[in-house]
């Protein structure tokens, strides 16, 4: 952020295996989204290089159907967006990803038969919203809630990559708070041991532990829009918080540094 240096999301067409550099900027590499293996990735960057760019979903799935196809990875690529240079939403794909193959199984089963006729185009008929060209007809729905898409993207790809839970909060978190989490844990001349402070931030991982006494503590890894910091909760006050102790809630923190 200081180097205005952004991270760029994963696209199918552009991203590759690993990290890399695309002008001034990072664009996110497909092998460090959750489920998506870098053997999968390769098989993905070699197919785009000798067959060109893939011009939609269905393309995509249609060329890597024999390629090692893992749904669980195509499930993870569809959340954190790397389908979204392509028309469809990202709900769309999720819902319709197994007519999608059905779709492709039929095709291919109809060539090798090769009867790809007036009947075969018939029975084809038959099965709703399953059409053998690019031009797939997804069903019309919502896209994901935005508090969704971006617990998808933290979740499988580490950091938020199309906004931040607090971004709805920037207003409200000057008013509230006294203090922001990267002036707390930075090196600068500004010390804060003893003080009492409040900040806005969202919850990013929460780990119980039991005392000695057989009370429940909790250890939370909280961050804003300016860094991460970790949080202690002793036993009185994760009584009095637990229910809102939810990774990805968006809270107000008073505490003592």
């Amino acid at each position: 952020q200081r180097l205005n240096i952004q991270i760029l999301p994963p696209d199918i067409n552009k991203s590759f295996s690993d990290f890399t550099v695309e002008g001034d900027d990072i664009r996110y590499g497909l092998a460090a989204i959750k489920n998506v293996g870098k053997s999968f990735t390769e098989l993905v960057c070699r197919e785009r290089e000798e067959n060109g760019d893939f011009t939609g979903f269905y393309d995509f799935c249609k060329r890597m159907a024999n390629k090692d196809f893992n749904k669980r990875a195509i499930e993870s690529l569809i959340k954190v967006g790397a389908f979204d240079a392509f028309p469809a939403k990202r709900r769309q794909l999720f819902t319709s990803f197994e007519a999608v193959q059905k779709s492709i199984i039929q095709e291919v089963k109809s060539n090798l038969e090769g009867q790809l006729d007036l009947f075969a185009m018939s029975v084809g008929a038959q099965e709703p919203n399953y059409k053998i060209n690019n031009d797939y007809s997804y069903p019309e729905c919502s896209e994901f809630e935005p508090y969704e898409i971006v617990t998808f993207e933290k979740t499988l790809a580490g950091i938020y990559l199309s906004g931040h839970p607090l971004d709805n909060y920037r207003e409200y978190s000057k008013n509230i708070s006294t203090c922001n989490i990267s002036r707390l844990t930075g090196e600068g001349n500004e010390v804060y041991d003893n003080t009492v402070q409040t900040i806005v931030a969202t919850i990013v991982k929460c780990r119980n532990h039991t005392t000695k006494k057989n009370d429940i503590m909790c250890f939370a890894t909280v961050e804003d829009l300016t860094g991460t910091m970790d949080v202690i909760l002793f036993p009185k006050v994760l009584d009095t918080t637990s229910a809102n102790m939810l990774e990805n809630d968006v809270v107000i923190i008073k505490g003592r540094v």
